[in-house]
């Protein structure tokens, strides 16, 4: 619209009125003006239309003769606004015609004001919106009817769907009964066509099932404690012969940060479990089918932390290497009903219901799912639930937590042609400490062999996948029958899911175990165990520390007198030099005047200790193209240790109380620059050749028992372990022995003094220095004793620890006594 003329000329500003007043009057809408007490001032031919009421009839009348009754208060709201000067638009109401009748109408109103800047009036633009009101009134009906019609409709499929389920069971039931009875060849491939369409039939009535419940909500999670390895194995067990009979691997990992046992829905997760590997399966035809859980955010969890009632969200992951599916076609993949194309159905059947399932169910569990694809390369599906950490009480033993230490440092060879399998199987085997290698096939295995019997190394265990392509597993231990590195090796076989027919073609051959895959934790260990008869793998008391074949220069940065001498014995009895730095100080000072090939660095030292050290060496070494490798020996087995020791620049580390064994391969095998990519989990590796097994009843005869101690009476110390952590070299343990007597008396007197000199700083390194040495000995009580002075110190609570003197006293009297006696029995 043309704003009026600004010309001077009255007689075009007069027209220029007109035109407006007649676009007001010719207006559908209702246009009026009101002063603000309310009276009408003005009226169009829209308002007479829309209220009945005629110009002459309105004006001069308050406004309030169009609201209906019980509204009063809203025109002293709507001119209080006005008179602020607010505008209005298109608040929707109800007013009154003339003849009584309501009409739901849409209002606009602004101020007027006057040259002054005054509000003299307010203009009223009213509009009819009875019939949206109705069309909108309509909709909702129309939609509430639909959702009616719906949930009938999805209750009516639940209560047939369920109806269906009782002949269905019937059934199987009885074609199973048939199938096992002596038949013709023609009635039983009649049978199985039966069973395997009921099957399918089944699959159907339970889909419908559950979307028709989740569709009428009709569904509620039954939450109760599971274990969820326990039944991920399950899962996957019940999917692996379909796996086998299209030549997939099939394989599964837990997050060691997953809690054990959790509070939720099993049946759920195991269903959604079901319909992501069972769709991996079906449209995959060659290559692997991976599940993987772990905790979201699990790099700041830890599953030995994990408080009971903690609410904790697991991310579940199914990797396939099938088909994949387009971006396009991931958009309504979750969408019921739905496959990629029409194909699918044919393909490879299925109600198109399982993945939106899955989106409901995870949705219901406070999660999400989600997937990548690509096609051609293969699809990876996520989903996440919310649980709660199951209370202690509702905990089982599990795999993670059964005693393993016999198995620590033992060799194993992993033969298996997937790189998935084997990546799987070495970290479970790296998490008890054992030393994994792999081969991806029968070549590969027996050149292993070979190489480790040349080097004087051993498998004391061979894991070895039976089905591999050129040769199987059957094959290798057939050829490794006429050979001789694999004497005194146990063998575990890993089966797909019919492990009787290799069973069958492996008799004759030494196979301790089979276990099928897809491979657990808990089904690996059991396996293990079965195969070394639950053994403790030993070395021959002939097989104690010998020379190494390359002497290294090793400088030992340690304050304890005891530490110091027990090192330097390890190594000089391995043939290497030692040079020892009783602070971080002195170490730097001799890093900087000497080429070391390795340093051994305590992390707790006074002066300065070996996070400092070594930062400061790593700084020294910048810009020369040269790092000389750093080995953290510390006490502290903590989570967050292992991170403050690479972030400073160590390159492993190795725990307190110190294993020769596990010392002697770290340090030799990062001088040699080949330093495992997984410091966390450092290994034994021994160099001796023979290999013989003991049952965990029968002591070794090169470890002369101490007297029985009474059957209320645990022993002071544990020699076997102390005897182990030497190397089973009775000398060092001896030498040992006299270090702690040389060394405790005078740590025991400086730990009472500082704590009546009110020294917590020096108090806290003393009391570790105690704990240390008596670690050695695996001397429980006096290592409980020193532990608690230590953090008594550290918190300051000086009155507390001296409180305890007497006890760490009393304890280091009866270690003493018992070394004593031990010494008097080795004759020395």
């Amino acid at each position: 619209m043309t704003p009026p003329s600004s010309s001077p000329n009255p007689q075009v500003r007069r027209e220029d009125r007109q035109r407006l007043a007649d676009i007001i009057e010719t207006s559908s809408d209702a246009i009026f003006s009101k002063r603000p007490d309310g009276t009408i001032t003005s009226w169009n031919h829209g308002a007479e239309r829309l209220y009945g009421y005629s110009a002459e009839e309105a004006i001069g009348q308050s406004v309030t003769m169009l609201l209906p009754e019980g509204m009063d208060e809203e025109e002293p709201e709507v001119a209080n606004a006005l008179q602020r000067g607010l505008r209005l638009d298109q608040f929707e109401t109800v007013r009154r015609r003339k003849c009584g009748s309501l009409v739901d109408v849409s209002i606009t109103l602004a101020p007027l004001r006057n040259q002054a800047g005054k509000v003299t009036e307010s203009a009223s633009i009213q509009r009819d919106i009875t019939h949206r009101r109705q069309a909108q009134a309509e909709l909702r009906q129309a939609m509430i009817s639909a959702e009616q019609a719906s949930k009938a409709k999805s209750e009516f499929m639940a209560n047939i769907s369920h109806e269906l389920r009782t002949p269905m069971n019937a059934i199987m039931g009885m074609t199973d009964l048939a199938l096992n009875e002596p038949l013709s060849e023609s009635v039983r491939d009649y049978l199985t066509t039966v069973k395997d369409s009921a099957d399918a039939m089944l699959i159907l009535i339970n889909d419908i099932l559950d979307f028709s419940r989740l569709e009428a909500d009709g569904f509620e999670l039954d939450p109760a404690p599971f274990d969820v390895r326990r039944m991920l194995e399950e899962t996957m067990r019940s999917l692996s012969l379909r796996a086998h009979e299209k030549g997939l691997e099939l394989a599964a990992q837990v997050h060691p940060d997953v809690p054990l046992r959790v509070v939720a829905d099993a049946v759920r997760v195991r269903q959604m479990l079901t319909n992501l590997v069972g769709n991996a399966v079906k449209f995959t035809e060659t290559g692997e089918v991976v599940v993987t859980v772990e905790p979201v955010d699990y790099d700041a969890a830890d599953s030995s932390d994990w408080d009971a009632g903690e609410s904790v969200t697991l991310h579940f992951c199914v990797s396939d290497t099938g088909i994949g599916i387009s971006e396009k076609d991931q958009q309504r993949i979750f969408a019921p009903f739905t496959q990629v194309d029409a194909s699918m159905t044919r393909s490879y059947a299925g109600t198109g219901l399982g993945l939106s399932i899955c989106h409901e169910l995870a949705q219901l569990q406070g999660g999400r799912i989600w997937l990548e694809s690509e096609p051609g390369v293969g699809s990876r599906f996520h989903f996440t639930v919310t649980v709660e950490v199951a209370a202690a009480t509702d905990a089982q033993t599990s795999a993670d937590s059964m005693p393993i230490d016999a198995l620590e440092g033992t060799r194993v060879l992993i033969v298996d042609d997937n790189e998935t399998s084997r990546r799987i199987l070495a970290e479970m085997l790296e998490s008890w400490s054992m030393i994994p290698c792999t081969a991806d096939g029968t070549e590969s295995a027996i050149q292993q062999l070979q190489a480790a019997a040349e080097e004087g190394e051993g498998f004391p265990l061979l894991l070895v996948d039976a089905v591999m392509p050129n040769a199987d597993g059957i094959e290798l231990l057939q050829q490794l029958e006429q050979s001789t590195e694999s004497v005194g090796a146990s063998i575990l076989m890993l089966s797909p899911a019919d492990k009787h027919l290799f069973r069958r073609r492996s008799d004759g051959l030494r196979v301790g175990a089979f276990v099928e895959k897809p491979v657990s934790q808990s089904s690996l260990l059991n396996g293990i165990r079965e195969a070394i008869g639950d053994v403790a793998v030993v070395r021959s008391p002939d097989q104690a520390i010998v020379a190494a074949p390359r002497s290294l220069n090793v400088l030992v940065a340690e304050d304890i007198p005891a530490n110091q001498k027990v090192v330097s014995a390890i190594l000089k009895k391995r043939g290497h030099d030692v040079t020892i730095a009783h602070n971080g100080r002195e170490a730097i000072d001799l890093r900087k005047r000497v080429d070391f090939d390795v340093v051994l660095m305590d992390v707790q030292m006074p002066v300065l200790d070996g996070l400092q050290a070594t930062k400061t060496i790593r700084e020294l070494e910048r810009g020369t193209g040269k790092q000389i490798p750093i080995i953290a020996m510390t006490a502290h087995a903590m989570r967050g240790d292992r991170e403050a020791c690479l972030a400073a620049g160590m390159n492993a580390y190795v725990p307190k109380p110190l294993d020769a064994d596990l010392l002697l391969r770290t340090l030799e095998k990062l001088a040699a620059g080949q330093q495992s990519s997984k410091s966390q989990q450092l290994s034994l590796v021994t160099k001796s050749g023979t290999w013989r097994y003991r049952s965990r009843t029968v002591e070794p005869p090169a470890s002369p028992e101490p007297p029985s101690p009474p059957q209320d009476q645990k022993p002071v110390w544990n020699v076997d372990v102390a005897l182990k952590r030497m190397g089973d070299d009775a000398v060092i343990l001896g030498s040992m022995v006299d270090y702690f007597f040389e060394d405790s008396p005078g740590l025991m007197q400086q730990l009472e003094e500082c704590l009546q000199s009110d020294n917590p700083t020096e108090a806290t390194r003393l009391a570790h220095s105690l704990k240390g040495l008596c670690a050695n000995f695996e001397a429980t009580a006096a290592v409980k004793v020193a532990q608690e002075i230590e953090t008594m110190c550290r918190d300051n609570e000086l009155a507390d620890a001296n409180e305890r003197l007497p006890l760490l006293r009393s304890e280091l009297e009866a270690l003493t006594a018992a070394l004593e006696v031990w010494k008097s029995e080795q004759g020395t």
